[in-house]
Order: structure tokens, then sequence, then C-alpha cells
């Protein structure tokens, strides 16, 4: 298609609320972090609608995103709500289901939702203090009678166990408190430990399909884990493994209620049978044109290779003709340390030095030119030699 992912930066800023006009329209603009930390709802106080933003949805709140990402504060999402509860709207319009009319309707859903917000972040502390682990207070925590059936509370997207380990995790991290869990033993060496004592392959495939015909297919999937966490059984077993494990996929997925939780089920079975997932090409390119140019810098400092690096000190400076800015890129054994501090970059004389113009840097990251041809056309200068350059990008894991 010909769409485009892009930034815009904003042009107007507020702290906490703001007060626009909008073809007549008297509107207020409050920030309520909630869902994410950007999360702006607005009021319409002649009408007293609300749009809550992604704050509220029928469905249970996604207090984790099982994709991977940041840490989401349960009690200030719960604050978001209290601030639209104090608004006693007559007309709610989510962003993502139908709109609520009537006062007593939308505070028979607000309420509800924030206090099951609470209530999964309180009892998981709760628990925490009694020195259970997430997985054990997971077990244990369910909604109470007068949520748990809550049309705005059913699992359809975010769920109560998830929520529970995001809480515990947000609050203590990574360790479960077991001593085990120290220092774990590499995933493939521990794979084999358990198969020897099982007593081999075959054994785990025997349980795995004896789980299946069991309906235990949440352990069919664990047992197959076994033997393909091992790396290096024999072709035959690991294609029977994989089979029993597209079997208890597909028919978890059928049973999930929340759709990131199924749709995971049949990625994870597609992804097993060879499906690549990658990021496309058009879609790259957009990112890198769209950010902001250090950005770029600060994101080569995640893919550098420390151990091609390990020994290496690398001063580099990108100077830019048509913004005026210069950034420097110190490789220090091991890491990459990204400045545009005017001190620094000038502090010595770089061992290399790009000059170019924003565009044209963008165009080369993107792959979109070649800085070979860039180098011959001018567009690109470095000092010593475009050689230095390309020593310089390949530290970086860029693929």
């Amino acid at each position: 298609g010909s769409a485009t992912v892009s930034y815009i930066y904003p042009t107007i800023t507020f702290n906490k609320k703001m007060s626009i006009t909008l073809a007549g329209i008297d509107l207020d603009l409050i920030h309520a972090p909630g869902e994410t930390n950007d999360q702006i709802i607005v009021w319409y106080p002649k009408k007293q609608i609300l749009f809550p933003a992604d704050n509220v949805y029928q469905a249970f709140p996604n207090l984790y995103a099982i994709r991977g990402t940041m840490h989401r504060d349960t009690l200030q999402w719960a604050r978001a709500i209290d601030i639209m509860i104090k608004l006693k709207p007559e007309v709610m319009i989510p962003q993502h289901t139908r709109p609520v009319y009537g006062k007593d309707n939308i505070m028979n859903i607000l309420v509800p939702y924030r206090d099951a917000i609470q209530f999964v972040h309180d009892q998981t502390v709760r628990y925490m203090n009694k020195g259970l682990t997430a997985q054990e207070i997971a077990d244990i925590i369910q909604l109470p009678p007068h949520l748990i059936k809550h049309p705005y509370l059913i699992e359809y997207y975010g769920t109560v166990e998830w929520s529970v380990k995001a809480v515990y995790h947000g609050y203590i991290g990574w360790f479960s408190g077991r001593a085990g869990d120290l220092h774990p033993l590499p995933k493939t060496q521990e794979a084999n430990l358990y198969l020897e004592v099982i007593g081999g392959c075959n054994k785990v495939l025997e349980a795995a399909s004896k789980a299946i015909k069991n309906d235990n297919h949440q352990w069919a999937i664990q047992m197959t884990d076994l033997i393909l966490d091992s790396g290096n059984q024999p072709e035959q077993a690991t294609q029977k493994a994989k089979e029993i494990r597209s079997e208890a996929l597909l028919v978890l997925a059928s049973r999930e209620v929340s759709a990131p939780g199924m749709n995971w089920y049949f990625t994870e079975d597609l992804v097993m049978k060879g499906l690549s997932i990658v990021p496309s090409k058009k879609g790259r390119s957009q990112r890198i044109k769209a950010g902001d140019i250090k950005n770029l810098f600060m994101m080569l400092s995640v893919m550098l290779d420390s151990e091609a690096t390990k020994d290496t000190i690398l001063r580099t400076v990108f100077e830019f003709t048509d913004t005026g800015r210069k950034i420097l890129v110190l490789i220090r054994r091991g890491i990459a340390i990204v400045s545009e501090d005017h001190d620094e970059v000038t502090e010595e004389a770089p061992e290399i030095l790009v000059t170019t113009t924003d565009t044209a840097w963008r165009q080369i990251f993107a792959q979109e030119k070649n800085a070979v041809a860039a180098y011959a056309s001018g567009e690109l200068k470095v000092k010593p030699s475009l050689a230095d350059l390309s020593r310089f990008m390949g530290y970086f894991d860029t693929k």
C-alpha cells in the first residue's frame, strides 16, 4: 500500500490540561497516563461527552502486552479512570468499542474497571509480601464475583494472570527468590539433562503423545520443548516433536479467550513450520527517515558487536552540512557512546570524519543510496577514506 509510517512532532504541548476550540466546539485535553504514558482524554463539557483514549475498552485491560513492552504502571492507570469518574460524563465514546449513553451506565463501567485494576495490583503486592513467586500468585488471584463476569472485564485482551506477573516484575524484577534461578543452567544443557533423567527423547515423545490424548496440551508443549531445546536429537524425533507441538498449539489457540494469546499460539505454530517474520524494507526506510538523526546513532549503539570491538577505541564524527549538526560516535572497548555535546565532539580530533547531508545519510542508512556512489558524487566525504567508514559500519550488527 501507500501508507507512510512517520512521526509528526507536536507544535503545541501542555502539562496536565489544555482547553482548545475546534470548529467552534470547546474541548478540554487532559493528560491521563494509563495504558501508555502519552494517553490524552478529551472532554466535551457542554455535552458532557468523554473520549477516554485507550484507557477503557470492552475487555480486561492489557496491563501487560505479551509482545513485549515497558512496565505499565497499574495504579497510574487506575488514577486516570478516577479523573474520568469525577467528570460524570453523560456519553462515553471509547476509541475501540461502542459509545455508552447515560451517567449511571458509564459509572457502572468506569468504577468496576478501575477497581479491577487496583484489585490485581493490591492483591499481587499482598502475596508478594508473603514471599510467593509471580507464578504462584498468578495461580491464586482471580477477580471477585462482582467483577469477574462484568462485560467490560472479560479477558478478551489482557488477562489477570499476565497482569499479576507484570505487577510482580514491575516491583521486584526477574528474580523469583528461588536459589536455583540465580545462575540457571543454559537452556540446551538443562534440556539434555532432563532427557537423560527421563530416559531419552522417545520417552518424552511418548509422554507428550499421552498428554495430547489426556487433553493436557500445555504439558505436551512443555515436553516437546525439551526435545527442541536440546538441539541434538535425530531429525525423526525432532519432526515428531513438532507435529505433537503443532497439535497442542492449535488446540490451545482454539480455547484461548484473549486475542493476543490466541494469535501467539497460531503464530508460534507458523514460525515452527518455517514462517519468517522480518520488518519490511519500506517500513524500515520510513522509520529511518522520520526520526531525529541522533536517534539513528543511538540505535546503532545497541547494535554494536562487542566481541569485535573489545579492544577498539575509535572516534568518528559526522558533520551534516544542511543542518549544521555534529554527532560523535565513540567506540570504546565494546560500547558505543553517542554525543552531540559541542565540547565532547571537539575535544579531540576524530580518527574518522564523515561529512554529508542529513538527507543523504538517511538514504545511505536505509540502503536506498549506495555509499560508494554518494562518495563518488561528492554527497559523502570521508577522511581518511571511504574504507574507514566501511570499517566503522562493520562494527555494527545491522542485519
